[in-house]
């Protein structure tokens, strides 16, 4: 956002599945979101919930 308007860029916030372009180490296929605006992200390579928040 610049000066309360959408800029259309984007900050990468959940990196670190993707190992190499034969491997990775997770799947993220689904996300919901808390009522305190946290992310739950599932993961589908290992059954694993990613819950995200701000610092």
């Amino acid at each position: 956002m610049k000066d309360g308007n959408p800029t259309g860029e984007y900050v990468d916030f959940m990196t670190g599945f993707v190992i190499d372009n034969d491997s990775v180490w997770g799947r993220p296929a689904g996300v919901a979101v808390t009522h305190d605006g946290a992310l739950l992200v599932s993961d589908d390579a290992n059954g694993t919930i990613f819950r995200v928040t701000r610092r």
